[in-house]
């Protein structure tokens, strides 16, 4: 006797053997599962880039804090030793200072670039990993639940089929009583 089993989004037809639709089932998981490890990867590739991303920008900014500490520390030094003795002097001391605040100022600069561009676009880049991961657990999830239904749905539709079979042989049983062919 034939069976019919309804793949998801097609009408049920008669199917000769639940191989085909096991094995379509099957497919199906292995092709959620290849997309959630796929996800997975790109959520740890995208959390390297930022993590390497986060480096630098502790890096950019720990150089930044150190010209600033050289930049006022040589203020400080500056200020506190004895006034310069010729123009030239005084105007090495500015362009030292200048430098080292050109330095700082620079620094600053290259910390909040790398903030506001590679470090932004590694944290989306994670972000959209997570996002997508996440998704990927879901669509495995519910094909899990679709899967499970359709298999209730099978079992009930087979305990319905084989207690109508047997309410048939129980009444064949009686009839055959009756009309005394008993068997």
């Amino acid at each position: 006797m034939a069976e019919e089993y309804a793949w998801p989004g097609e009408e049920a037809t008669p199917c000769t053997s639940m191989t085909q639709t096991i094995s379509q089932w099957q497919e199906l998981r292995d092709l959620r599962r290849d997309a959630e490890g796929i996800a997975q990867r790109e959520l740890a590739e995208a959390s390297a880039v930022l993590e390497r991303a986060q480096e630098e920008q502790a890096r950019l900014v720990r150089a930044w804090e150190r010209a600033r500490t050289l930049f006022a520390a040589e203020a400080r030094r500056l200020a506190s030793s004895p006034a310069p003795s010729s123009a030239s002097q005084g105007s090495a001391r500015e362009l030292y200072l200048g430098r080292l605040r050109d330095e700082a100022c620079f620094l600053k600069a290259s910390a909040d670039e790398h903030r506001g561009s590679v470090l932004a676009v590694a944290h989306a880049a994670q972000q959209r990993a997570m996002a997508e991961l996440a998704k990927a657990a879901r669509d495995r999830a519910a094909l899990n639940a679709v899967e499970s239904t359709a298999r209730l749905a099978r079992v009930r539709t087979i305990t319905r089929r084989a207690e109508e079979a047997a309410s048939e042989l129980a009444t064949l049983a009686r009839l055959r009583v009756r009309s005394g062919r008993a068997t």
